[in-house]
């Protein structure tokens, strides 16, 4: 009669071991998350609406957006749950409207383009005009995923453009080492987002 394999070792135990410390290691990359996101929203002004029982973080800080053509992020969170949104704003002073809809985010390494279903380039998608006194503005916002692709393309590229484009008429916004630097703030902030699972301890 043979003798058991005496060489032979079980794996249960060295599987729970690794098991363990993956759960120790996603615990301690949610704490570093964590962390990240609470001091990248810090460093922003915030506002309470006690109405809706929410914050929102706005880099430009509160009120309306300045009178400029810019690139924005912002947060709003509301019982820990975090959304992060771009603000694409085209600000002109003189009569004519370009009435986008459709952007192209160019870099010298590629183009990424994204389509608004506005009517008539005007509202609709997140898409918004609105006249003022001094000028008029255009803007676009919308969730953070739904640009991301055009974001990092604009903070890895160089010579980075957003074109605003309509069906007679287009600007082109050549994007600031400021804004790409705050779209760098929202790429981190969206990636500790993705491991938090959206919400805030």
């Amino acid at each position: 009669m043979l003798a058991p394999d005496s060489g032979k070792t079980s794996t249960t135990g060295g599987n729970a071991t690794q098991a363990a410390q993956t759960a120790q290691d996603k615990e301690k990359q949610k704490e570093n998350a964590q962390a990240d996101a609470m001091n990248i929203l810090g460093s922003v002004p915030q506002e309470n609406d006690q109405v809706k029982n929410q914050t929102i973080y706005r880099p430009w800080g509160n009120g309306p957006v300045p009178a400029d053509t810019n690139l924005y992020w912002y947060a709003v969170v509301k019982d820990k749950s975090v959304t992060e949104r771009i603000k694409l704003v085209h600000f002109t002073s003189d009569i004519n409207w370009v009435f986008w809809d459709e952007l192209i985010f160019s870099t010298d390494q590629g183009k990424w383009e994204y389509k608004i279903n506005a009517f008539a380039g005007q509202s609709g998608d997140g898409k918004h005009t609105e006249v003022v006194m001094g000028g008029k503005y255009e803007t676009l916002d919308v969730p953070y995923d739904k640009l991301r692709p055009g974001i990092k393309l604009l903070t890895e590229g160089t010579n980075p453009i957003i074109r605003m484009k309509g069906a007679q008429h287009q600007a082109d916004f050549q994007v600031p080492q400021a804004t790409i630097d705050q779209m760098k703030a929202a790429q981190q902030l969206d990636q500790d987002l993705t491991i938090l699972g959206g919400k805030l301890k």
